[in-house]
């Protein structure tokens, strides 16, 4: 039977106080072992926070404390024997006196507090809290400190201390909270943890499975679970299966090591990310790895840099490339295409900026110049991800899961007969480039809330120094096409490829558009989207022509002639197409007319392909070319890569 329940509080006087220095155990721990009885002569006196001078009823241990920085985290030993254990209550008083003073122990006599001793150590980021869950049992003080470690009966007391100066005498002050029961005081400790940061990183990416050949997002982000803020360098190598494109937030990128280092202060409480945009290769599968590799503050529970796979400041991603929807038209190799890769709508550099009609890139040294015309008053503002901006502008709201922008074209036509109309140019007019290709995403039909019927429909140009190109159209389950216009014909959701069409141009182009427009049979026409995509290219073919003339005295019979009259001379035109050269050289025309002081013998050539040597006629053999203009031209030749042409005429000196 509890026979607390019935008995009064005591309050005893004139009770001799044992207050003796804590030793340092070891840095930033602080003991005291001296022993004391608690009970009926250290009945709790005064009031709960004992006044400013330590009333007599109270056992008093104190520790002094020399040497420590201030508190990153202070934790709280306690030993003491005694039977129904809630009677204790056990008050922790600073350096800086009662008004900072924490209660750990609130005095519990009821049901609560009836078992026996106290082994604990007390910690504001433990569970459960003291004398509750698993700690509601007796505990065994001849156990090696600490056999539970709980929370404080008042929540984050000890949080109270961080970032305060800890040297001077600290006092735990004990008593106990009703008679009866007795028990002695064992040991008490101050535990000064170092300053630490409990840092994580973990990767994730925009998508596991990315088409072959397209660009996702990689972030890797570093958590601080604190107590303080971290200065921290950490590190995302890339394998050799996915190549950088960019990267958002802090951090720098060599392309020697494909490392990718964020650097970074991070709070307490707070995360940083850094997203990278990458670049799959054909096929494979890629393990993405990444570590914190330094601390201003020590890691709790790992350590930064030593090449851990298994601690919380590691970790590794892999991403598997699946075959695209669309097979590439492009021929060129891999390695020699570019592309012309949209971001966000707010970058000036690659963006395409809210509600602009006109825009202008420059990839890998080519302009790239857009313009939007025709039913301009269409377009209408979008919200997406949180926002809403006018259109035309660039997003990713048709990225299909991976990192893509497209350029959205938000619109509600007011009739069929209307379209807007894009148009862009490559490069220099007559080289542009040698092949193109390109999505639109989201072609497709369907009917909004009010029943008004939105069927896309989208036709397709391109041209080469004015002459027209005609595009190879692959499409989606949600559009057909017939020659080179697109029409929308089944519903396709946000995030699906059904609506997607690959239009590719498979010879040189420097000219490319398509108009948008709306065959919805509804007197009133539902607003439609489209997404344009990346625009992947190959670089133009290009010929690499050098020519020289040169003139030499001819006898075959007889050297060291010179240059007098009646004896012939040789002329040679020498045009070579290098081996750096990418395409052949077409259509080669070189003429040349003989001085008046010649007289016309013959003329050869090698190495032409093609074309007309004589046009105007060669003179005829012995003409003298003061009386009659010595022409001679080839024309419409073509000189292959890594070849050499020539022409050789002889004449007369007069």
């Amino acid at each position: 039977m509890n026979l607390k329940l019935s008995h009064v509080w005591k309050y005893l006087a004139l009770v001799s106080v044992a207050t003796l220095n804590a030793t340092t155990a070891h840095a930033g721990t602080f003991t005291n072992t001296t022993t004391g009885a608690i009970g009926n002569a250290t009945a709790c006196a005064g009031a709960p926070d004992f006044g400013a001078t330590i009333t007599t009823g109270n056992l008093v241990r104190s520790f002094t404390v020399a040497g420590e920085p201030n508190v990153a985290d202070l934790d709280v030993g306690f030993i003491a024997s005694h039977t129904w254990r809630g009677d204790i209550r056990l008050i922790l008083r600073p350096p800086s006196g009662i008004a900072d003073q924490v209660t750990l122990l609130v005095s519990d006599t009821s049901g609560a507090g009836n078992d026996d001793n106290y082994n604990i150590r007390l910690s504001d980021q433990a569970t459960p809290t003291v004398n509750t869950g698993s700690h509601d049992v007796a505990n065994n003080t001849a156990i090696a400190p600490y056999q539970f470690t709980v929370r404080p009966s008042t929540a984050g007391v000890l949080s109270s201390f961080n970032g305060t100066d800890p040297n001077g005498t600290w006092q735990m002050i004990i008593c106990d909270g009703a008679g009866t029961e007795e028990g002695s005081f064992i040991r008490g400790e101050l535990i000064f943890s170092a300053p630490s940061a409990d840092l994580s990183l973990a990767l994730s990416t925009s998508n596991p499975a990315p088409e072959q050949n397209s660009s996702f997002n990689l972030t890797a982000q570093i958590n601080n679970a604190g107590p303080i803020s971290s200065a921290m360098t950490a590190e995302v190598a890339l394998p050799t299966g996915l190549s950088y494109i960019s990267h958002t937030g802090p951090g720098t990128y060599d392309p020697v090591t494909k490392i990718v280092t964020i650097s970074s202060t991070v709070a307490s409480g707070a995360n940083v990310q850094t997203v990278i945009n990458t670049l799959t290769n054909p096929s494979g599968s890629y393990v993405t790895t990444a570590e914190i590799k330094t601390s201003s503050v020590v890691d709790p529970d790992s350590t930064p840099g030593n090449n851990s796979t298994t601690e919380d400041d590691d970790d590794t991603l892999t991403v598997s490339p699946t075959p695209p929807l669309f097979i590439s038209q492009l021929t060129c190799p891999t390695a020699d295409q570019f592309a012309l890769n949209w971001t966000d709508r707010t970058d000036p550099v690659r963006g395409w900026t809210t509600g602009e009609l006109t825009e202008d890139y420059t990839v890998e040294g080519r302009e790239m110049n857009f313009v939007i015309d025709g039913a301009t008053t269409r377009f209408i503002p979008r919200t997406y991800g949180g926002a809403t901006f006018a259109t035309p502008a660039s997003e990713d709201q048709f990225a299909n899961g991976s990192a893509d922008f497209g350029v959205l074209q938000y619109v509600q036509m007011d009739n069929t007969g209307e379209t807007v109309d894009v148009e862009f140019t490559v490069g220099t007019l007559g080289e542009g480039v040698d092949q193109l290709e390109f999505e639109i995403r989201d072609v497709d039909n369907g009917t909004d809330g009010s029943g008004f019927e939105w069927a896309d429909r989208i036709t397709v140009s391109g041209s080469f120094n004015g002459t027209d190109v005609t595009p190879i159209i692959t499409t989606g389950s949600a559009n057909t096409s017939t020659g080179n216009t697109i029409l929308g014909t089944a519903g396709s959701a946000t995030g699906s490829s059904d609506g997607n069409v690959l239009i590719s141009f498979t010879s040189p182009v420097d000219t490319v558009g398509y108009t948008y427009g709306n065959s919805g049979t509804t007197a009133t026409l539902a607003v439609q989207i489209i997404s344009l995509q990346r625009i992947t290219m190959c670089p133009a073919k290009v010929a690499d022509l050098s020519a020289v003339k040169t003139v030499e005295v001819y006898d075959p019979g007889a050297l060291g002639l010179y240059m007098t009259p009646g004896n012939e001379v040789l002329y040679k035109i020498t045009v070579t197409n290098s081996a750096a050269a990418t395409a052949d050289a077409e259509d080669v025309d070189i003429s040349d007319t003989l001085p008046e002081n010649l007289k016309f013998v013959s003329a050869t050539t090698t190495g032409f392909s093609g074309g007309a040597f004589g046009s105007p006629p060669l003179p005829a053999p012995n003409t003298d070319c003061a009386v009659t203009s010595c022409v001679i031209r080839y024309s419409g030749g073509d000189v292959p890569i890594d070849t050499t042409a020539e022409i050789q005429v002889r004449a007369m000196i007069k």
